[in-house]
């Protein structure tokens, strides 16, 4: 049986740690902006050698192990090592719930967890509890800095898995992501190291990473979103920044202090708009996760002089359109080399719609998923289906207009809340809101907004709202109730967390 290769991102990590030893590969950012810990590429190599060996010594090839610490380069040493050894990496987010946390580890198999005493309590004694720092005083750090050792001489086996490994996807290192559930209930997706790959590859192209990039990465590694940039930064040799736990000023500080691609989403946008400064080096921005509004990119562009593009991607797919251009804010831009995107009849999803005609988008990229341990996609002709709603244009731009699992059905009306709430973000006194249903009865169901003021003690009026509403929209359009509250419901990425909203209001 053919020994199989390491993966094209393994291989590049090699390549930056020969060619720039000493360049900084990745960062841990405090939420102040400062930095905790720095390592080089060739640092960077040894901790993913390293990783990789402890692994072996209790996990086969194909086996699992379930990694929930916090983001930085601890974590990225685990992924890289998990993936690298063969072996299937469960990516958890580390404030998971202990219950949580062995309901995984039951559903996926592993027989090794890294994470800490509280969240490990729940699992089972058999699995295997492994330290995710290295230090003299750890049983695996003799083994540990062997392996480095190894490596660092230049030999390939210390970052190999023990025995043979074929072409066959099964026999290849993997991450385990849990998807959000905004395509179904929640599942566990696999992406396979020839999926982290491409994707690796497609976030280069679309960010145009190069070896002088400097990347702020807010999003938690354990998150798709986290993966597609670290091993799009791995791929370029671009030097990825992780900041531990967001706080604006943190973040505009590394800014200021010579990031040139910021990757984000709506919240963290419209945080630093408040605050105008200018970053040397900034050349990009892409926001991702949920649209973000008009006002919130000017804001931004105003205060930091840098248009905001926007990303689409998602568990099951990684990264796979990226558009920078401002020139049309809510479009994602064609599908990045080698992804297909459609946009289909909802009822006759084999059928594609006309151009500029809203339908359901269908996604096949060579970053998707392998397969779920827990759930599934919608398949049509090799395409997810995504459950977004959609137009494309004559260029074969795509621009998301909706969620299909989203509509309100007011009257027989069908109401997109997605437009509503970026019509209510274009007012002034408006700082975030969502619109959902609300449930008149079994069948009859009309449109609610949940809004945050900019001033919480001086909202708008309810009434000056519905008034700016009906200058922009059709009358059914416009929520029948609109309710003041301090936040929303919301992930750690910003997310909004429509499943946590009221269905009903009273105001008693």
């Amino acid at each position: 049986m053919r020994v199989a290769e390491n993966g094209a991102w393994f291989e590049a990590v090699r390549r930056h740690a020969a060619e720039r030893p000493h360049d900084v590969a990745m960062m841990d950012i405090a939420a102040t902006g400062t930095v905790e810990r720095g390592v080089t590429w060739r640092e960077m190599l040894d901790e993913i050698a390293t990783k990789a060996c402890i692994l072996r010594r209790g996990v086969a090839p194909d086996g699992s192990v379930v990694v929930a610490i916090a983001s930085g380069v601890d974590l990225a040493a685990w992924i890289g090592g998990g993936v690298n050894a063969g072996m299937r990496v469960v990516l958890m987010h580390p404030r998971s719930g202990a219950a949580e946390v062995a309901s995984v580890v039951s559903k996926t198999g592993a027989v090794a967890i890294v994470a800490n005493d509280g969240l490990a309590s729940g699992v089972s004694p058999s699995v295997s509890r492994l330290r995710w720092t290295v230090d003299s005083h750890s049983p695996n750090a003799a083994e540990g800095r062997g392996c480095a050792a190894g490596q660092s001489r230049g030999g390939l086996e210390a970052a190999r898995p023990a025995g043979n490994r074929n072409s066959d996807t099964s026999m290849r290192g993997s991450v385990v992501l849990s998807s959000s559930g905004t395509t179904g209930l929640p599942k566990l997706v696999i992406r396979d190291e020839h999926a982290l790959d491409a994707d690796a590859r497609q976030v280069t192209e679309g960010l145009g990473l190069d070896a002088g990039d400097r990347v702020l990465c807010v999003p938690p590694l354990c998150h798709s979103y986290g993966i597609d940039l670290l091993f799009g930064s791995w791929w370029s040799g671009a030097c990825l920044c992780v900041m531990r736990e967001y706080d604006w000023s943190g973040a505009a500080a590394q800014l200021m202090g010579g990031v040139t691609v910021l990757p984000g989403v709506p919240f963290v946008f419209e945080s630093l708009a408040r605050s105008p400064a200018r970053a040397p080096r900034l050349r990009a921005a892409v926001s991702a996760g949920s649209m973000l509004s008009a006002r919130v990119r000017d804001e931004f562009m105003s205060a930091w002089g840098v248009g905001v593009g926007q990303l689409y991607g998602a568990s099951e797919l990684g990264t796979v359109a990226l558009h920078v251009s401002t020139v049309e804010p809510f479009s994602i831009g064609r599908g990045l080399t080698g992804v297909s995107m459609r946009v289909v009849n909802r009822e006759d999803p084999a059928r594609e719609v006309a151009e500029g005609t809203e339908g359901e988008l269908l996604v096949r990229a060579p970053s998707m998923l392998s397969g779920c341990v827990e759930g599934d996609v919608e398949w049509v002709d090799g395409h997810v289906r995504m459950g977004d709603l959609a137009k494309k244009d004559a260029q074969g731009n795509v621009t998301i207009t909706g969620r299909l699992k989203l509509l309100i059905d007011s009257g027989g009306f069908k109401v997109n809340p997605l437009e509503v709430e970026r019509v209510l973000l274009e007012h002034s006194d408006v700082a975030d809101c969502a619109v959902t249903a609300m449930d008149l009865s079994d069948t009859i169901q009309r449109v609610l907004a949940f809004v945050v003021a900019r001033d919480v003690a001086h909202p708008p009026g309810e009434r000056a709202l519905r008034s700016f509403l009906l200058k922009r929209l059709a009358p059914a359009k416009v929520p029948r109730r609109i309710v003041f509250v301090e936040s929303l419901p919301r992930s750690p990425l910003g997310k909004l967390l429509r499943d946590k909203l009221p269905r009903s209001w009273s105001d008693g």
